[in-house]
């Protein structure tokens, strides 16, 4: 990555990123081409992978994560949630659109445990139309049990042509 690519503030500040269609735009986030968001850094979020209509999200819950309780706040299962279903809509965009989540919705299932190993959020679309676009998404823990659903409606801005 570039000095430019990674003084970039966030990634569609990077030199080209925004003449990207989202699944390229978001492959070179995974290829360390362009540079995660702030939100992402500061909270440990990786994006591991992105394909049409999917992406997946790993975390490793710390001890900076907790709440009153102890355990993961909520309010990461509702980021993990918004990452990869927000996401999984981006990979259907094309290069010059941009989207922003408008609905969020999350079911807790299980507790998300501190310091117990990794997370993954996997994200993938139910409909991506040319103003709205919809997903799902899923967190599990390192052994497949499932800790937390959710789905997000997501705003999309088409290129001006």
């Amino acid at each position: 990555m570039g000095e430019e690519t990674a003084n970039a503030a966030v990634p569609r500040e990077a030199p080209g990123a925004r003449d990207m269609a989202g699944l390229e735009f978001l492959h070179k986030i995974v290829a360390g081409e362009l540079p995660i968001t702030p939100m992402w850094r500061s909270m440990g979020i990786s994006l591991v992978e992105a394909e049409k209509g999917r992406t997946l999200f790993r975390i490793e819950p710390r001890h900076d994560h907790a709440n009153t309780n102890g355990v993961a706040h909520g309010g990461l299962a509702a980021t993990l949630i918004d990452c990869a279903a927000s996401c999984a809509v981006i990979t259907e965009t094309d290069a010059g659109d941009w989207s922003t989540t408008v609905a969020l919705e999350i079911k807790f299932i299980r507790p998300i445990l501190v310091d117990s190993g990794p997370v993954f959020a996997e994200g993938k679309t139910i409909r991506v139309g040319r103003r709205m676009g919809t997903a799902e998404a899923w967190i599990k823990d390192a052994e497949g049990r499932l800790l937390g659903h959710g789905s997000c409606t997501c705003l999309i801005e088409r290129k001006k042509t």
